[in-house]
């Protein structure tokens, strides 16, 4: 179709805008083999802003020309939850489905926040990769009291399921190890990103505040 206005289409294509070889066709539900010129503006409103856009979208950085690709927030979670015994406990989980480390360089970025008891006694918060078995990625232990704490870990896939991570924790004005891992999980399968804590004197002496998991490239 070329140099032809197209009835029903309203402002998605003027004349002159679309065009295709024998197989291209264009009606009101879809547009098949049929291209549209690079400089042809079409409305945002005519747009299906809903699903996926694939994998190969990029977005302008700044006025300059380089690209970055999308950063997209996977979960969000601000609930409260307190530490209920005196093991090492899930407090906050976030699944990452089955194939989302796609490809090498694929990765996610994860936070986590939250607070302890006025008391001195010792509290761990970690976040792992894997279920509550799972690798370590970034840790925090404190025992000062009425503390603050955050974790932050970045990790990216590295072949076959194997992944590299490094994570740091932050208990009140304390900056903990940096960590270095080298997790293997199945990426074929869902992988648990889990929240702990240990709070080995009394339960309920750590609370997680928020888990935030952000996916990479």
């Amino acid at each position: 179709i070329a140099n032809t206005k197209i009835s029903g289409l309203g402002a998605l294509a003027t004349a002159g805008e679309v065009s295709g070889g024998a197989a291209g066709t264009i009606t009101d539900d879809s547009i098949i083999n049929a291209d549209i010129k690079s400089d042809a503006a079409i409305a945002l409103s005519k747009l299906n802003t809903t699903g996926s856009l694939g994998t190969a979208v990029t977005h302008k950085m700044g006025t300059g020309n380089g690209e970055a690709t999308v950063l997209g927030m996977a979960s969000v979670n601000t609930g409260s939850q307190a530490t209920t015994g005196t093991a090492e406990e899930v407090l906050m989980t976030y699944i990452l489905p089955a194939n989302s480390l796609s490809g090498n360089g694929k990765g996610v970025k994860i936070r986590a926040w939250g607070s302890t008891v006025a008391n001195a006694n010792s509290k761990t918060a970690n976040i792992r990769f894997g279920t509550i078995t799972g690798t370590i990625l970034a840790s925090a232990t404190t025992a000062i009291s009425e503390d603050k704490w955050e974790l932050e870990a970045l990790l990216f896939k590295t072949g076959a399921s194997t992944q590299e991570s490094i994570g740091r924790g932050t208990a009140g004005a304390a900056t903990q190890a940096v960590v270095v891992a080298t997790p293997a999980q199945t990426d074929t399968a869902d992988i648990y990103i889990v929240l702990t804590g240990t709070t080995a004197t009394l339960l309920g002496d750590i609370t997680a505040e928020g888990l935030v998991v952000e996916f990479i490239n």
